[in-house]
């Protein structure tokens, strides 16, 4: 029983097979070929409204060419404590913005908070230019806990981005998970936040190195292709990352897999509610469950092959994917049954 993470997972078979398929011929690179096209169309479609885009191989790589586009380098990122960009990017969007802050701004249950963000802004606006300059926002959706913004607090982050002149950007390394668990189609979400950018992750939902920045906000766009081929990541055969996408795209495979993947975490979740022992801290709404335990549950987990990830303290994490099966969930409770 493997919950460490999405990222362990396979690739899906109708993505290899895609790669198989266009690995025929000979095709134009960096993202002339015409499956390159083809997805920016498609994207646009799914999105209902004019985009561009570029592709990259890492999470990593997505954002910071995203924020490195938006945030000059005497300029700040608003984000949260708890964001990749803040705790597991190595520091390379710091190193990417040459200059440029992560500021991080949490709210009790892990979200941007608002009311600190507009108290810092303020603070800054007044030290001009002894202060970074407030430049962009970043959210991640779905958060790095596994939570969500509800629709509202989109409506709110939106309308604090106009108010202060900041462009928006979301980290989407679980967008697919976060707008099921919404019931939400990418254009819904995109007209109800209006984002300039977005790092489109399908790497955790069963690609392989299938990241896409979707630039919303046209202005950018020349800006955006520096950035890019900067960064190291304009990619010279692109046909076989937008032969993935588009394969996951079609008839909504990748929504099918993050639903999968989330009822999947439902059902461990109701596992975990039914015993003392285990206490799950987050609301489960994805595909990721923060769990606490002593540590002689966890010790007696790992001793029975199952697999998950410390995350601090006594707070541990559990991930299904689209390769998780209700035999691997029935195996689980069958475990946790025995530990009573």
């Amino acid at each position: 029983m493997d919950f460490r993470s999405d990222n362990t997972a396979s690739i899906h078979p109708r993505l290899l097979e895609s790669v198989l398929k266009v690995n025929q011929k000979n095709s134009s690179s960096y993202g002339a070929d015409e499956y390159s096209q083809t997805l920016k169309d498609t994207l646009s479609d799914h999105f209902g409204c004019d985009l561009d885009i570029v592709l990259a191989s890492t999470g990593t790589a997505a954002n910071c060419i995203a924020l490195r586009t938006f945030c000059p380098s005497f300029g700040s990122v608003l984000t949260t404590e708890e964001s990749h960009l803040n705790n597991d990017e190595g520091q390379a969007p710091e190193l990417f913005l040459s200059g440029g802050k992560v500021k991080t701004f949490s709210t009790s249950d892990k979200k941007l908070d608002l009311l600190k963000a507009t108290n810092w802004i303020h603070k800054a606006k007044r030290m001009t230019p002894h202060a970074g300059k407030p430049a962009c926002v970043s959210i991640t959706y779905a958060t790095e806990w596994g939570d969500l913004y509800s629709l509202q607090e989109l409506r709110e982050i939106r309308s604090f981005c106009d108010e202060h002149k900041l462009l928006l950007h979301v980290d989407g390394a679980r967008f697919a998970n976060a707008i099921c668990s919404a019931q939400l189609t990418p254009k819904e979400f995109y007209n109800i936040l209006k984002p300039d950018a977005l790092s489109l992750g399908l790497t955790k939902n069963g690609a392989l190195q299938a990241e896409v920045v979707v630039l919303f906000n046209l202005k950018y766009k020349d800006d955006l292709r520096y950035v890019h081929k900067q960064a190291g990541q304009l990619l010279s055969k692109t046909r076989f990352f937008s032969a993935q996408i588009l394969e996951i795209l079609k008839d909504d495979l990748w929504l099918e897999l993050a639903s999968h993947a989330n009822e999947r975490a439902s059902e461990l979740k109701k596992i975990f509610d039914k015993t003392n022992r285990f206490k799950v801290i987050n609301s489960g709404k994805t595909n990721q469950l923060f769990i606490e335990m002593d540590k002689k549950s966890k010790d007696i987990l790992e001793k029975n092959n199952c697999l998950f990830y410390h995350w601090q303290d006594n707070t541990y994490r559990f991930v299904t994917s689209w390769m998780t099966t209700k035999d691997d969930i029935k195996n689980f409770s069958k475990l946790l049954t025995s530990l009573k």
